[in-house]
C-alpha cells in the first residue's frame, strides 16, 4: 500500500477528534479513493451512510467504490435502495455517476428505470429519476416512463415541460411544440421550457431570439449547464467562435460527465483550426462513453485531418457500426477523400469550404450545420447512436 499522503494524515487526525462529522469522512473518503484504498474509502463512506442514508455523496462514493472493487451487484443493489429517497435531479445524477465513471451507464440506467416501472415512489423523485435518466443518455426510455406515469392522472404543467424536452431531444419536434403550446396556455415557464424553445429557435435559424431565450434560462438557473452548452453552440452557429468557447468550457466546469458538451468544445476547436485541443476534447467525450457514434466520428475526423489515415478509417468505420448515419464519419471520409488533393496548408480551408455543402437540416445553411454536431447532442444523448457494440 502507498503511503498515506500528509493531507490523508491529517483528515485521519480531525476525524479522530470529530467522529460523527459527515463531511470529514467524505473528504477523507476522497482522498483514500485518490490513493487507491478502496476498501478504507468505502467504509468511510457507509458510516456516512448510516449517519445519514438521504447524503447522495456519501452513497455515490460507496458506489465508486463498490465499481473499483469490481462488486457490481452490491453497487447496483445499493443504486436500487437509494432511488426511493431521491429528491433532486442533482442527487439522481449524482447517484448515476459512478457507473458512467467506469464505463457502466447502461447497467445504471437499467436500475433507475426498473425503479421507475416498478413504483411507487413521490412524484419528485419520479421526476427526478426521469430527468436523471435523459440527462444519461436515454431520453426515449424516459418519455416512455413519463408518458406512463401521466396515463392515469392529469398531468402538470411541469410533466408537459418535461414532454417537450424529451420530444425534442428524440428529435420528436411536433410533439415537443404542442407541449411548449399547453406550457404557455398554462402561463408556465421553466428552465426546461426556455431551453426547448431556444433550440427551435436555433434549427429554424433565428440566432438572436434563441440567444435571448437562452439568456433568460440562464438568469433563471446560472449553473444550468446544458444552457451555457446551448448558448455557446448559439455562437459557434453565428460564427462567434472565440465567444462561443467560454460557454462551452463553463459546461463542461458544471456538467463534466456530459458527452455532448466536450464535443461541443472539440467541434468549435477545430472550426478554429485547433486540432491539437480539439482531440483532446473529444478523446475526453469518447472516454465518458465509448458507444456514442458522434465521439468516435469526431476523432476520425481529427485523425483524417492530421494524416492518421489508419487511425481514421478505423474510427470512421466503428461510428458507422453505431450510427450509419452518423454525420462526424461522413465528414471523416469527406477529408480523407479531399486530402490527397489538398495543397499544402490549405486543408481546414477545404474542409470548411466543403462543410458548406454538406446537406444541413431544411437544405440550410454552414451554421445551421454546426447546430446539427451541436444541438442536436445539447443534452448530450442522441438515442439513434447509442446501440452497444456487439
Amino acid at each position: 500500500m502507498n503511503t498515506p499522503s500528509p493531507r490523508r494524515k491529517l483528515l485521519e487526525g480531525y476525524l479522530s477528534e470529530d467522529p460523527l462529522n459527515e463531511t470529514l469522512m467524505l473528504d477523507l473518503a476522497g482522498e483514500c479513493f485518490g490513493e487507491n484504498d478502496y476498501e478504507r474509502a468505502l467504509a468511510l463512506a457507509s458510516s456516512a451512510q448510516r449517519l445519514n442514508p438521504d447524503n447522495a455523496k456519501a452513497t455515490a462514493m460507496a458506489l465508486l467504490c463498490l465499481l473499483a472493487l469490481g462488486r457490481k451487484a452490491q453497487a447496483e443493489a445499493s443504486l436500487r435502495a437509494a432511488l426511493p429517497r431521491v429528491r433532486t435531479t442533482t442527487e439522481a445524477r449524482q447517484l448515476l455517476w459512478p457507473f458512467a465513471r467506469f464505463g457502466q451507464t447502461k447497467d445504471g440506467l437499467t436500475v433507475v428505470d426498473a425503479a421507475l416501472r416498478q413504483g411507487p415512489m413521490g412524484e419528485d423523485t419520479q421526476l427526478s429519476l426521469l430527468r436523471a435518466l435523459h440527462f444519461a443518455g436515454d431520453p426515449s426510455r424516459a418519455l416512455v416512463r413519463l408518458l406512463e406515469l401521466v396515463t392515469h392522472r392529469t398531468p402538470t404543467p411541469e410533466h408537459d415541460a418535461l414532454a417537450a424536452l424529451l420530444y425534442f431531444d428524440t428529435q420528436q419536434l411536433d410533439m415537443a411544440r404542442v407541449y411548449l403550446a399547453r406550457c404557455s396556455s398554462a402561463d408556465y415557464e421553466s428552465v426546461e421550457t426556455l431551453y426547448v424553445s431556444a433550440s427551435l429557435c436555433g434549427l429554424d435559424g433565428a440566432l438572436a431570439d434563441a440567444i435571448t431565450l437562452v439568456d433568460r434560462a440562464i438568469a433563471m438557473s446560472p449553473t444550468e449547464g446544458r444552457c451555457a452548452a446551448l448558448k455557446g453552440q448559439f455562437l459557434m452557429a453565428a460564427g462567434q467562435l472565440n465567444e462561443a468557447l467560454p460557454h462551452l468550457l463553463r459546461a463542461t466546469e458544471l456538467m463534466p460527465e456530459h458527452v455532448g458538451s466536450w464535443l461541443a468544445v472539440g467541434w468549435c476547436h477545430f472550426f478554429q483550426g485547433n486540432p491539437v485541443e480539439a482531440r483532446r476534447a473529444f478523446s475526453h467525450a469518447l472516454q465518458l462513453d465509448h458507444n456514442f457514434a458522434e465521439s468516435h466520428g469526431a476523432m476520425a475526423v481529427v485523425d483524417a485531418s492530421e494524416g492518421r489515415i489508419a487511425l481514421a478509417e478505423e474510427s470512421a468505420k466503428r461510428a458507422v457500426r453505431i450510427d450509419r448515419n452518423n454525420l462526424s464519419a461522413r465528414l471523416a471520409r469527406l477529408i480523407l477523400d479531399k486530402r490527397k488533393d489538398a495543397p499544402p496548408g490549405t486543408l481546414h480551408e477545404m474542409i470548411m469550404a466543403e462543410l458548406k455543402k454538406l446537406p444541413a437540416p431544411q437544405g440550410g445553411s454552414l451554421q445551421q450545420l454546426i447546430q446539427r454536431f451541436t444541438i442536436r447532442q445539447a443534452s448530450g444523448t442522441n438515442t439513434t447512436q447509442r446501440s452497444e457494440e456487439k
